[in-house]
């Protein structure tokens, strides 16, 4: 019996010892805290050790924040172009809006020059209707005049017109009294505007008469 409890003695040294050396190793090491510590008394002991795992939770917990960013970022970014097309959609707006403008206006600019051209050129062509009547009736009655008035003083009327105006009279005249008129001329500046007005009329009569030769052939 004695030798059986010298034996028992013997085995709780040798525990003792191997745990000791064991803890003295873990605090050399660093790998023994207060944690670590309490946990070892309580085996000792034999007391009932619940454990609970330290990095699961932070697992847990992290990744669900890594997904949130994640998604936060997916949506910003979502969100920042849905407000660039925004805003490209409406700069497309207001630049489609500047040119219906800037073309109307330019389609009424043109609308109103076609109208005023069109307005000035009844407004000339009227004046120059007008302009010509007047010129019609007032030949008409200065070539009444001068085929009734003397030869003499219509001839000293001829010499201050020009010459192109002094033939137009001459060939609306009868040839009767356009002899009788160029019969006055008799000075040598008379005689040098009637071989002037004898040669236009020559030379309107030739005209005349190749372009009458020119229509029959």
């Amino acid at each position: 019996m004695k030798q059986i409890f010298n034996l028992i003695a013997l085995v709780a040294i040798a525990h003792f010892l191997i745990l000791s050396g064991l803890i003295g190793y873990l605090i050399a090491s660093g790998k023994l805290n207060s944690e670590s510590a309490t946990l070892i008394a309580s085996a000792l002991r034999g007391d009932k050790l619940t454990t609970q795992p330290a990095t699961a939770p932070a697992a847990a917990t992290t990744q669900p924040k890594v997904v949130e960013k994640k998604k936060k970022k997916a949506d910003h970014s979502f969100e920042a172009t849905e407000m660039q097309l925004a805003v490209i959609d409406r700069q497309k707006r207001t630049l489609e809006d500047r040119y219906e403008r800037v073309r109307d206006a330019e389609l009424k600019l043109i609308h109103d020059r076609e109208n005023f051209l069109s307005k000035r050129k009844n407004f000339f062509s009227q004046v120059e209707m007008m302009q010509k009547a007047g010129k019609d009736e007032g030949f008409k009655k200065a070539l009444e005049l001068y085929s009734k008035i003397p030869a003499k003083e219509a001839k000293d009327d001829f010499m201050k017109l020009d010459t192109d105006i002094v033939v137009k009279y001459m060939i609306n005249m009868s040839k009767q009294t356009a002899a009788k008129i160029l019969r006055e001329f008799k000075t040598p500046a008379e005689q040098k505007k009637r071989e002037e007005i004898l040669e236009h009329i020559r030379t309107r009569e030739i005209l005349v008469n190749t372009a009458a030769q020119e229509v029959q052939g």
